[in-house]
């Protein structure tokens, strides 16, 4: 597996296309409406000699759910993104929002079964935990690119790393601490660090990821056999 290329081309990506941070801004927008508009409803509602209601629970919740689907639609966006720009050399925002609509119920339902695996290990064990998300890692790929049900891309996804394990976990830790250091630098800078942070991270992980999910799905050339010449007498 190229490792350089899979950990470094995504900034390449991001420079010649600056469109791949536009889903980036999605989640960032819708948290800070939520944040805006549910601050303002709790303060309206303690200063009117309230208390919190069943009304502002719904509300409370329905903006999770919101945040969620956001997230979701961005990172389906990115890596029907990452694919159609590998693969055809072009980037449709248009049609990656589409793609990503499409399939929000797969990933959602996906996403929903690997959470809930994750924080299992991860409350109790940790490392269980951290081996569900390690084997989960090409889910949405295999959702987006593949048109796969959320089982079949969890399975789909558990195969590919079981097969090449060695390169997918040397790569999950080299990709963590590339984006250990690069949130770790930006959010050095005051207000705006940690908005940068998240709109390169984003991007960045999800074509990184495509790019080896990609690699590693490729069919395999076959080598051409020479044919042996008999001479004949």
């Amino acid at each position: 597996m190229d490792f350089k290329r899979c950990l470094f081309a995504p900034f390449n990506f991001i420079l010649s296309q600056p469109v791949f941070l536009v889903p980036a801004i999605i989640p960032i927008v819708v948290n800070f409406v939520i944040l805006f508009f549910g601050g303002a409803s709790l303060i309206a509602a303690f200063t009117a000699g309230g208390s919190i209601t069943v009304g502002l629970v719904i509300m409370s919740l329905l903006a999770v759910l919101i945040a969620f689907v956001a997230e979701f639609v961005a990172h389906a966006m990115l890596v029907h993104m990452a694919y159609t720009y590998e693969t055809t050399g072009r980037v449709n925002l248009e049609e990656s929002l589409q793609v990503s609509w499409a399939n929000l119920g797969k990933i959602f339902l996906a996403a929903g079964i690997v959470s809930v695996a994750a924080a299992v290990g991860l409350f109790f064990f940790v490392i269980p935990g951290l081996i569900v998300l390690l084997f989960s890692i090409f889910t949405v790929q295999e959702i987006v690119i593949n048109s796969k049900e959320p089982v079949e891309a969890i399975k789909g996804s558990v195969e590919i790393v079981k097969t090449h394990f060695g390169n997918v976990l040397g790569y999950f830790i080299l990709l963590l601490i590339i984006m250990m250091v690069i949130t770790g630098i930006l959010n050095l800078i005051p207000i705006v660090g940690p908005l940068a942070a998240t709109l390169i991270t984003t991007p960045y992980s999800a074509i990184s990821i495509t790019l080896v999910y990609l690699e590693l799905t490729a069919p395999v050339e076959a080598e051409p056999v020479k044919a042996e010449v008999i001479a004949h007498e």
